[in-house]
């Protein structure tokens, strides 16, 4: 049996007309919801569903890891290191027939094994990818037109309430004397805000600009 599609899913078939408004605040005064500029009536939303919306965040660092040298790599890389390897085998054949040469070729082979023994792991900085799983937390308002609005709400606890204030809002419809501002930015909501047609509502940067009662101050 095919699993039954969730509200929020069916809607998603019938409208491509979205509008994403990542950490915008809003504003309700009577019947009109607002926000930077753009009016919607309550009695034209269709559904107010909420979902999570998932991000594979994807951020590149270095990471230092131990690489090992081979001996006839750090030979090749270094000249001195590769001349003295050669001279403690060329001091070593002429101390077969002059004992003196010994010294310098004993002396030859401490160096090249000490500098191997010190140089044989070198630590380099190998780019590495971490991944993010971000989870967004949206409330997705539908007007009957199918045109979609879509808030991100940055905790689980403020969008529960989010969704109870707007639920309490459209359900009694008479109760729409005071204003009621979204604050998504500081997760606050605000009743009794002086909330008129006339005002810019939701100034630059989503900093509201709704006034205050004097018992709200």
């Amino acid at each position: 049996m095919e699993k039954r599609k969730n509200l929020s899913e069916q809607l998603n078939e019938y409208s491509t007309d979205e509008e994403n408004l990542c950490g915008t605040n809003f504003a309700i005064h009577k019947n009109v919801m607002v926000w930077g500029g753009t009016l919607i009536q309550l009695s034209n939303i269709s559904s107010i569903s909420r979902y999570n919306s998932w991000e594979n965040k994807e951020e590149e660092y270095s990471e230092k890891v131990a690489k090992s040298v081979s001996f006839k790599e750090f030979k090749t890389a270094n000249p001195i290191f590769n001349y003295a390897f050669w001279g403690a085998i060329v001091c070593f054949i002429i101390a077969l027939f002059k004992s003196f040469f010994y010294i310098p070729c004993l002396g030859l082979v401490i160096w090249v094994a000490y500098s191997y023994f010190m140089h044989s792991k070198t630590i380099i900085n190998v780019p590495r990818v971490k991944t993010t799983r971000i989870c967004h937390r949206m409330i997705c308002i539908t007007m009957n037109s199918t045109k979609k609005y879509d808030f991100e709400i940055p905790t689980e606890e403020f969008r529960n309430d989010v969704m109870l204030t707007l639920y309490k809002r459209i359900v009694d419809p008479g109760n729409n004397e005071n204003g009621i501002q979204f604050d998504l930015k500081n997760c606050n909501i605000v009743n009794n805000s002086v909330v008129s047609g006339g005002q810019v509502f939701l100034g630059d940067d989503n900093e509201n600009k709704v006034g205050y009662t004097e018992d709200d101050e």
